[in-house]
């Protein structure tokens, strides 16, 4: 692969082009190197097509996004496919990459104004250098190749929800539901890594939500995008979800921009359902600084998140509701409220970073979850902490701990000396190693000091830890 042994490090010009018109070029430099990616009908080699399905969930849901919201989306596609392209391994320091987006904008003063906040959020959340380099051109949604075989049916939701198959967003949907509320539920349907293993999940998941709470007040939109296959030479297949995050929000603003639009002007909220400790993602030892692990839902990812909004004229609302709760007590309270729906959720949902795992391993172990990654340890907590343990892990901790091999023990050993080196209670230069909070009270923090507190207790129980 050019560049990758000798001399400074490349700068990756990853350049979209979107619609059947858009023709535009960039010149890499000689430091430089060109990955193209195509969608929406644009020209070029079909090899940097990207896989794509997301225009058409929306017409048959009769749904007209906003611009700024299709120009948000197609910025997160092209994010979101460079973070799997491009390698690591030419970079300086093998991780820190320069990457460079090229991509079409209706409004290109607006966006150059974001750009601060979106280049923030980008760093942040992959640990890359990135920058953006915007041309005009307003690109609307494509039309639709061929006549609609079905009758679209538009949809009549008060909230847009991300649900990923996960426990969260599976409690999050209930808890929505349950108020009857009419919900959008958005799910990303990807091939990377633990990703794949995500859409049967997510159907488990609105099954399961199907047999208790009435069938018209949810409505699923399932999106699929992928980036194009490595192309040899030119990129490779990196594996990571880091930047899953910037994908996942922008498909669930280009629903809530529509659903903006259809109720007549007025913000339908996103709600984001993730628990505090992990959206608070304090490194469990010092070699799990900067940006090893993902930070989806980290405070400062959100704050960067909404500056951007701000500056591009978004105005949905993201909600939030479980920063200050622990996985264990969202759980906890539909145990008390009704402990067959708790269970029910949590046998539809997969938690587990490395589903596909299992079909390594004999029969006898072979389980929808690991039970050793970080989030086993904090789902397997969780439902004990309800009540409601299913026990459908491959490893059964702490039990197992003695026989797992160096790799497969790493993060349970993070856990237990994060466990036994805590300062409890926590102070908030114990959880702000992650990055900024951004609180306005001491309200809040003492709010994120607890659930921090109570979520590593959870843990502390499960892993058979005394709790001092």
């Amino acid at each position: 692969m050019r560049g990758a042994t000798h001399g400074p490090a490349p700068t990756y010009h990853v350049l979209l082009r979107a619609g059947a018109e858009d023709t535009f070029i960039v010149e890499p430099g000689s430091r430089g190197q060109l990955v193209g990616l195509r969608m929406d009908g644009a020209p070029g080699d079909d090899r940097w097509r990207v896989d794509e399905d997301v225009w058409e969930p929306l017409r048959q849901a009769g749904l007209v996004p906003t611009q700024d919201a299709v120009d948000l989306f197609r910025v997160a596609t092209a994010a979101y496919c460079a973070d799997l392209l491009v390698p690591h391994r030419t970079a300086y320091d093998r991780w820190s990459r320069h990457i460079v987006l090229h991509v079409p904008v209706a409004d290109r003063a607006r966006w150059e104004a974001a750009t601060p906040a979106l280049c923030a959020l980008l760093d942040y959340l992959s640990g890359d250098h990135w920058k953006l380099a915007f041309r005009e051109s307003q690109v609307p949604p494509p039309p639709r190749p061929r006549p609609m075989r079905t009758t679209p049916t538009p949809i009549h939701a008060q909230c847009v929800s991300l649900l990923s198959g996960g426990l969260d967003s599976a409690i999050g949907g209930a808890d929505l539901l349950a108020a009857g509320q009419r919900v959008a539920f958005v799910s990303h349907n990807a091939k990377s890594g633990g990703a794949t293993f995500s859409s049967p999940a997510q159907q488990a998941v609105l099954d399961a939500l199907g047999r208790h709470f009435p069938a018209d007040l949810a409505r699923p939109l399932r999106f699929r995008l992928n980036p194009p296959a490595p192309v040899a030479g030119e990129t490779e297949s990196v594996t990571t979800t880091r930047s899953r995050s910037i994908i996942f929000f922008a498909l669930g603003l280009l629903v809530a921009s529509a659903l903006d639009v259809a109720h007549g002007g007025g913000p339908v909220p996103l709600v984001v359902p993730e628990n505090g400790l992990i959206s608070l993602n304090v490194p469990l030892t010092k070699a799990r600084l900067g940006s090893w692990s993902t930070r989806t839902t980290h405070p400062h990812t959100l704050a960067m998140l909404r500056e951007a909004m701000r500056e591009l004229g978004l105005s949905t609302p993201l909600h939030t509701p479980y920063a200050a709760q622990t996985k264990g007590e969202m759980l906890g309270a539909w145990a008390a409220r009704d402990r067959g729906i708790a269970a029910d959720l949590a046998a539809a949902s997969v938690s587990c970073a490395h589903p596909n795992q299992s079909r390594f391993l004999g029969s006898a172990q072979r389980q929808p979850h690991c039970g050793t990654c970080v989030p086993c340890i904090i789902r397997r907590a969780s439902t004990q902490h309800a009540g409601v343990d299913d026990g459908r892990y491959s490893f059964d901790l702490p039990s197992a701990l003695p026989t797992l091999k160096p790799r497969r023990s790493a993060d349970v050993l993070a856990f237990l000396y994060a466990l036994e080196t805590r300062r409890r209670p926590a102070r908030a230069v114990d959880i702000n190693l992650s990055g900024p909070l951004h609180v306005e009270t001491d309200a809040e923090l003492q709010q994120l000091l607890r659930v921090y507190d109570a979520g590593m207790d959870e843990v502390a129980r499960h892993l058979g830890v005394p709790i001092r």
